[in-house]
């Protein structure tokens, strides 16, 4: 590797170069420098990352499946609103298998329905084209769960999220759901699909 600047003394017959090897074309090299004080062995390890599922210290889970259809809030449905007025960012995942996942972008609507106390999708339509504004991650889940279709506003205590007028869409409604008397409770990735282990985790400052 040779990355020289125009001062370096043998500039003048060689000039600049950039390249992992001196035989060898220009290169995209990128250098990085830690700043954080952590050892090489911490630096080369970047940690979980919540694009591909993973949490680590800073996420906390707000909703986890507890058998078949029955889930369960980690905390008070109300204090989800609460959490989430310090949070950016929204996690859904498969906890078996944590690649199945979505995680929204900063500041998204899903954060913001959130901190208003409404359920994910709440209150519209969310085309899959504004879905995908809103959302990193599994093609499957991003392209076919999430979108919604005239849903009308659904606090936190009657659902978590309703991918309305999508047959294959997300729905995780409580027992408080409107439509629990013909449905009951509902915890799901795919509507037509069977109950599914999903995890919902905010990112909580």
């Amino acid at each position: 590797m040779h990355l020289f600047t125009q001062e370096h003394p043998q500039f003048g017959w060689c000039g600049e170069r950039f390249q992992f090897n001196w035989s060898g074309p220009p290169a995209a090299v990128e250098v990085f420098i830690d700043v954080a004080g952590r050892t090489i062995e911490e630096a080369a390890d970047p940690g979980p990352d919540p694009r591909r599922g993973e949490v680590g210290e800073g996420w906390t889970r707000i909703a986890h499946q507890v058998g078949g259809h029955r889930w369960a809030y980690d905390v008070p449905a109300r204090d989800v609103q609460r959490l989430a007025a310090s949070a950016t960012r929204v996690l859904i995942r498969d906890a078996g298998n944590h690649a199945y996942s979505a995680v929204s972008t900063p500041e998204s609507k899903p954060i913001q329905q959130l901190r208003e106390g409404q359920c994910m999708g709440s209150g519209g339509s969310h085309s899959k084209r504004e879905i995908k504004g809103y959302w990193r991650g599994h093609r499957d889940l991003v392209d076919k769960r999430l979108w919604n279709r005239g849903c009308p506003p659904t606090p936190l205590r009657q659902a978590l999220y309703w991918a309305c007028n999508n047959a294959d869409g997300m729905h995780l409604f409580t027992q408080e759901h409107p439509q629990f008397g013909w449905c009951g409770e509902r915890f799901q990735f795919n509507w037509s699909g069977p109950p599914a282990a999903v995890e919902v985790f905010i990112d909580v400052a």
